[in-house]
């Protein structure tokens, strides 16, 4: 029996041993420059093919224990605009799992990252569709080429393609993310510049009508704008499917500047905050319904302005607030549907017409 056991204990030694010699194998194998420019080569070559589209890595690596690192990222999309651009990407990802339908990310960074999606009349469809068309399956009918109008066939999938994929992140990193949205179907666009963003994610559910969670989340150095107008087509009133299932716990926002614009209703609003801190006890936006255990703001500056409105010379201008020096804290904060409530524990603020508040507190509820 000792001896049986010897044999299988060196067995798995010796199995440890030529894995572990495999993975530093690879690890070192792909630090060669001549291997990171024949696989670049090919995954080039692969995609640019896939999606006919110019695709460009500047390198490809490996980080220990499993971190897969891409840098100098770039994406084209059929207009010849910029769709994804990148300076890294890194990903601790669970290779094996891929071909059990699940993907088990420990971690992703995206540094340096300028990502631009847009949606214009008369096509109505992304910019970026045509990639997700082309890993879908979907192949061009015969006559394609000299009929515009044809339609888009989908490749008979395998048999297990139907498999439910299972998506489980841990950690995501942001540093110096540039965001813009255009979309002229739904009448939005915006622009987004983000510092950092560090989160862990508790539920990633993509399934049903979908259930997020995240127990911390800190944003720094957020600025941006978003821009609303009415749309040519007309919004679609018959949809009934439920919005997400949304959990999140303390949220911290440092160095936030952002404006909204609605060119129809005449409105121009800025929120610029050195810090924001809310701490959530539930969100249910079916409902609606949110409680707040502690909301905390520091160096608020807010500017409203409506343009349907005549300005005042003098007084309070409801139409044309200007907000400095906006400091509070609110806790046991809960609003729904016919009733807001909570307690105002102080507030101190000025508006540009004079008007001033140096001290207040309260408890208040409104039904």
């Amino acid at each position: 029996m000792k001896k049986i056991s010897k044999i299988v204990a060196k067995s798995l030694l010796w199995i440890l041993g030529i894995l572990l010699a495999l993975v530093l194998s690879l690890f070192v194998l792909i630090r060669i420059p001549a291997v990171q420019q024949y696989l670049l080569k090919q995954v080039t070559a692969y995609l640019e093919k896939k999606i006919e589209t110019p695709f460009h890595i500047g390198r490809i690596g490996l980080e220990l224990p499993k971190m897969l690192v891409l840098e100098d990222i770039y994406v084209e999309d059929r207009n010849r605009d910029t769709l994804l651009a990148g300076e890294k990407l890194r990903v601790d990802i669970h290779m094996l799992k891929l071909f059990r339908n699940v993907v088990e990310i420990k971690r992703i960074d995206l540094i340096g990252v300028t990502v631009q999606v847009n949606r214009r009349l008369p096509e109505a469809a992304f910019n970026f569709e045509y990639i997700l068309n082309a890993f879908s399956g979907a192949e061009t009918a015969p006559n394609a080429e000299t009929d515009p109008n044809a339609v888009k066939k989908p490749v008979s999938a395998p048999v297990d393609s139907t498999a439910p994929l299972v998506i489980d992140i841990d950690r995501i990193n942001l540093e110096r993310i540039h965001l813009r949205y255009h979309d002229e179907v739904i009448g939005l666009s915006t622009q987004l510049q983000l510092g950092q963003l560090h989160t862990r994610i508790k539920t990633f559910d993509l399934s049903g009508s979908m259930h997020f969670a995240a127990q911390k989340i800190d944003i720094d150095g957020l600025q941006g704008y978003l821009h609303q107008w009415t749309s040519e087509i007309p919004p679609d009133t018959t949809a009934t499917e439920p919005l997400p299932e949304i959990e999140l716990g303390e949220i911290s926002l440092t160095n936030i500047d952002f404006a909204y614009l609605n060119k129809d209703m005449a409105l121009d609003t800025r929120f610029a905050v050195d810090e924001l801190l809310v701490s959530l006890e539930k969100l249910d936006l079916n409902a609606p319904q949110i409680q707040i255990s502690q909301l905390r703001i520091s160096g608020g500056d807010i500017r409203y302005r409506d343009g349907s409105q005549p300005r005042l010379t003098k007084g309070f201008d409801t139409g044309n607030i200007g907000i400095s020096g906006l400091n509070g804290q609110l806790s046991d904060l809960h609003y729904s549907a016919d009733s807001i409530g909570g307690e105002l524990k102080e507030l101190t603020a000025r508006d540009r017409s004079g008007f001033a508040i140096r001290q207040l507190s309260s408890k208040f509820s409104y039904t």
